[in-house]
């Protein structure tokens, strides 16, 4: 892909870290999340993700916990594990579907949670999804 991507995420991950406008912020991180998807992506990139996830701003949490099934590992699961008990259930809702999607058995435990106490029927549905992706069936 030559060094254009990179120039880009490095630009991207500027703004997420920097701009003042929750918007703007919450757009970088679905412009890394589709650079992700056509496998443009650095460890950097990833860190700033993790690092939006505690961002004021709840869209740009539920942007970075939706980029970090594309563009993370398992490095970052315990920190969107950490999010499933955001105040916004749509983060929650997110976060449990992207731990479906990295399928790392050590989302096990705050999915199981999740799914038994959340108080949305909707995040403990997706947490249900994602317990059966990484091969954890509930009854």
């Amino acid at each position: 892909l030559g060094s254009r991507p990179v120039q880009v995420l490095n630009a991207l991950e500027a703004v997420l870290r920097h701009d003042s406008i929750p918007f703007v912020r919450s757009a970088a991180c679905s412009a890394i999340r589709r650079l992700a998807a056509a496998g443009a992506i650095c460890g950097q990139s990833c860190m700033a993700l993790e690092d939006a996830l505690s961002d004021d701003a709840w869209q740009v949490r539920w942007n970075a916990a939706k980029a970090l099934a594309f563009a993370g590992s398992e490095q970052q699961v315990g920190s969107l594990a950490s999010c499933l008990s955001d105040e916004v259930w749509l983060v929650r809702l997110e976060v449990c579907a992207s731990l479906g999607i990295l399928g790392d058995l050590k989302a096990r435990d705050g999915l199981e949670r999740a799914l038994r106490s959340d108080c949305n029927s909707r995040v403990r549905e997706e947490a249900a999804r994602s317990l059966a992706a990484i091969g954890e069936s509930f009854e």
